[in-house]
């Protein structure tokens, strides 16, 4: 038998929603392979439907009451079941010998996999939907958060089950982090994007649609910056009609720069050659700027799911959420462009605490699969 037959096969579900489902299958894809697993991801697809999420996009204190509705053990309990089962009969079809994974992972919380010789749930936020805990349960569930210990406590789950990892990121943010020794190597990335002319670049950035938001703010943005150097970068990512309008209205703006869907490279060059970041939806990209060195300012988030993210950034001093309306964040901002030395302290011990996952992680999964 060969060495690749011999190796302990994994299967990772996942799901779209948010992006953040996506990027941790990814993330965990990658440091399996490396450490000499067999993995094979399984991206079901869309989980609901598309046009109610649309609809709630648009409404932020629906989707608040959406989710906090959902947020209800009996009804989590029918959607689990629902997705679940109809995945697990869908991958029994597609793959005859399912059962003999020797681990099935899922980074969605409407997923539940049972049919695997042992099965994780992982649990990506500080904030954790009912859904999570819904039947059918795994054997073990993969924390991310401490910060997510009272939702273990609310729902009786046995710890023996839950696994504490640590938040993981995509491969190109630990080989590009490597870079950046001290503040001043962000330089290296300003001049490889070819914008070190500039004093400061900012990052603006959000997930899925949520990038409409900054829409709001580029007027603003554009009149009290007009006469600073200083380079607004935005992440437009699948959102084609944003970016497409954005370049239409501002793309002769000197003060912008809108970008279409970038890979993770681009991404984490990007977050590298970044002074600070404006984030409208802020979960993974907490992690992802921080292990890049990048202080954040919280203009928007998701009502309900994202909460509990301010709370445990701005407790490690590495964000803050800024409030008011669209003229008193924008002046807050301009205050604070060349006020970032602050931060460092902070963003410095955040990006230790990020860069000690990956080796925990491996002794872990390691014993519990093994």
């Amino acid at each position: 038998m060969s060495f690749t037959d011999k190796r302990k096969k994994i299967a990772i579900l996942t799901a779209m929603g948010g992006y953040g489902h996506l990027s941790y299958a990814y993330a965990y894809d990658y440091w399996l392979t490396l450490w000499g697993y067999q993995t094979e991801i399984f991206n079901v697809g869309l989980t609901g439907n598309q046009e109610i999420y649309k609809l709630l996009l648009k409404k932020p204190f629906a989707y608040k009451s959406f989710f906090m509705l959902s947020n209800m053990m009996d009804i989590s309990n029918l959607l689990v079941k629902r997705v679940s089962g109809r995945l697990e009969k869908k991958l029994e079809d597609l793959l005859p010998k399912y059962g003999e994974f020797d681990a099935v992972i899922s980074t969605h919380p409407l997923i539940h996999p049972c049919k695997g010789r042992k099965n994780f749930v992982v649990l990506l936020d500080p904030f954790l939907h009912s859904t999570y805990f819904a039947n059918p349960q795994p054997d073990y569930y993969i924390s991310i958060w401490r910060e997510s210990d009272n939702f273990i406590d609310k729902y009786k789950v046995d710890k023996s089950k839950v696994l504490y990892i640590g938040p993981l990121l995509r491969p190109a943010f630990y080989k590009y982090s490597e870079k950046i020794e001290t503040f001043r190597d962000k330089q290296l990335f300003k001049k490889e994007l070819n914008v070190e002319n500039y004093d400061k670049i900012c990052l603006v950035t959000a997930g899925g649609l949520w990038i409409n938001r900054a829409g709001d703010y580029l007027e603003a943005l554009s009149n009290k910056f007009k006469n600073s150097n200083v380079l607004f970068v935005f992440l437009c990512g699948k959102n084609v009609s944003f970016y497409n309008d954005a370049v239409n209205f501002y793309g002769d703006n000197k003060s912008f720069k809108f970008l279409s869907w970038q890979d993770e490279e681009s991404v984490a060059k990007w977050m590298g050659a970044s002074d600070l970041a404006v984030v409208f939806s802020i979960a993974q990209m907490g992690i992802e700027s921080g292990i890049m060195g990048v202080p954040i300012l919280i203009f928007n988030y998701i009502q309900g799911q994202e909460g509990a993210y301010i709370d445990l950034l701005e407790k490690h001093g590495v964000a803050m959420l800024v409030k008011g309306n669209i003229t008193e964040k924008v002046n807050y901002l301009y205050s604070e462009i060349n006020n970032l030395s602050k931060y460092e302290e902070s963003l410095l011990k955040w990006k230790k605490l990020l860069l000690s996952t990956p080796d925990r992680m491996r002794t872990i999964l390691d014993h519990y699969i093994s």
